[in-house]
């Protein structure tokens, strides 16, 4: 028997096994979505700096906080999306394409739910959150007040674009999302920000987010559709069959998102209540750029979820599972080191030559905090797609809860008296936790590969050493001018790329 490419049909089609989809439809789905992510990045550094002279520093971090306010949408999605790629992979492996209908009709249903029930919330708290969570001053209060009431509608949205776009993952097909998203954030960012040339503010920059979510759904639906559910119905009933595991896989991935909006969000707001919004400007700026290294390979081996959810109960899921760590070992080592020399050694120059001295002067020091921090936790992204496709979300849930309760009471503690630095300090304060997630991996997954963790944690090591090394022989010879980052970037990818090299070649041969 020789299974069809996955995702390429109906749901009656079978997938491939591992070892196939290693070699066609995993390196697919790890270039486009890196690619993706890649162009969001090259879109975001090149409009930040619009969007700060334009609005100003307090308007800026206005901004910056009513979208994460947008992007706090998978905390209200209660984890349905992440149930549904797992249940979605799961189904299709057991050949259940009955079940792969009602699993995404029950979570567009669930979803749509929690999406209007959260959004109307945002949107009737509007005016609160304005003056007393986000410190707006009264001068902007208003305009924050109706930005804040466009997230609302904007989460309603993305609940229908999240539920969609899962479908799709769950059949192992992350191009085709990432293909949409591409060309759907282009189209958001280039819009607004010529809004903002222009000399529009919040609100139609908002409204322009709004109606670009609500065209990236409306492709995403028709590729569902058309490709891979041409029988789906839609606002019917959900399923008794597959409710209850969806609730309960989704209770876990709701508690993993909320952790991670712990970690990734709430410290934002934090800053902009203890210091001011302008601060908080400067920070989710540093965060952004540090955050990308993790950014990046949560998007590089998304694909492990899926896979691994449809090989665990297979003869060689065993083999499967520890092929994809090594695997997850060799692009972790390889971002780290490519991405977080640069960025520590350089960081100076870049906030000089991207924003302005007086940005670098603030957001320095904090970066290289955050990068820190970014490359550690890298370290744990291939062992949290491996526990919640084996079945074992619960040691994530534990851990990601911790981490982010840390963060945030250690934030609260240090920021009054660090400013910025604090919440970053705050950030390293909570790597311990990442140990939990390492040792059920070991002890529940793999059974092995042991040394391949030890290999990662000594390269991240070895690699961070060399950036202080670095940066301490270079400081002051590299001027914080275009010219010298042109030179000096590449040098340092190519230093830390064959760094990580050695790293990677020891890693596949003890995984």
């Amino acid at each position: 028997m020789h299974p069809a490419d996955p995702g390429n049909g109906p749901a009656g089609s079978q997938p491939r096994r591992w070892r196939t989809l290693a070699s066609v439809s995993r390196i697919r789905n790890v270039s486009f979505s890196t690619a993706d992510h890649v162009l969001l990045l090259v879109l975001w550094a090149v409009s930040t700096p619009i969007f700060i002279a334009q609005l100003g520093d307090e308007r800026f971090g206005v901004w910056v906080l009513i979208n994460a306010v947008v992007g706090l949408g998978g905390v209200f999605s209660l984890g349905f999306g992440e149930a549904t790629i797992r249940f979605v992979a799961k189904y299709r492996a057991d050949g259940r394409d009955d079940l792969v209908h009602r699993v995404v009709e029950t979570t567009f249903v669930l979803y749509l739910a929690a999406g209007i029930v959260f959004g109307a919330g945002v949107a009737a708290a509007a005016s609160w959150l304005a003056v007393h969570a986000l410190g707006v001053s009264a001068t902007h209060a208003a305009e924050a007040t109706a930005g804040l009431r466009l997230a609302g509608l904007a989460l309603v949205v993305t609940s229908l674009l999240k539920v969609f776009e899962s479908a799709i993952n769950g059949f192992e097909r992350f191009d085709l999302t990432a293909r949409i998203s591409m060309v759907a954030r282009t189209g958001i960012i280039v819009a607004n920000a010529a809004a903002a040339l222009l000399g529009f503010g919040l609100i139609v920059l908002m409204t322009i987010t709004v109606v670009g979510l609500a065209g990236q759904a409306v492709a995403t639906y028709r590729v569902v559709m058309h490709r891979f559910l041409p029988e789906l119905r839609l606002f019917r009933a959900p399923s008794r069959e597959v409710t209850g595991d969806v609730v309960r896989f989704g209770a876990h991935s709701w508690l993993q998102i909320t952790s991670g909006a712990l970690s990734n969000t709430v410290d934002r707001f934090l800053v902009g209540a203890l210091v001011s919004p302008a601060a908080a400007g400067v920070y989710a700026v540093c965060l952004q750029l540090a955050q990308q290294i993790h950014l990046l390979l949560v998007r590089a081996l998304a694909f492990i979820m899926p896979a691994a959810s449809g090989a665990a109960g297979s003869g060689d899921g065993g083999h499967a599972l520890r092929e994809a760590y090594s695997h997850g070992v060799c692009l972790t080592l390889a971002l780290i080191g490519v991405i977080a020399i640069p960025l520590y050694v350089l960081a100076p120059q870049v906030l000089t030559v991207w924003i302005g001295p007086d940005f670098a002067t603030d957001g320095t020091d904090t970066l290289r905090l955050l990068t820190i921090y970014f490359a550690i936790w890298g370290i744990g992204v291939a062992p949290f797609y491996l526990l919640n496709g084996a079945g074992l979300p619960g040691w994530n849930t534990a851990a990601g809860l911790v981490h982010g309760l840390v963060i945030v009471a250690v934030a609260a503690l240090l920021l009054p008296k660090l400013g910025l630095e604090g919440a970053a300090w705050a950030r390293l304060a909570a790597l311990p936790t990442l140990a939990l997630v390492l040792a059920a991996m070991h002890a529940r997954v793999l059974r092995a590969g042991r040394l391949a963790t030890a290999l990662l944690v000594a390269g991240i090591g070895v690699l961070l050493a060399l950036a202080a090394l670095i940066e301490a022989r270079t400081a002051g010879l590299i001027d914080a001018r275009f010219g010298e980052l042109l030179v000096a970037g590449p040098v340092l990818v190519l230093a830390g790329g064959l760094l990580s090299l050695v790293f990677v070649l020891l890693a596949r041969r003890a995984a």
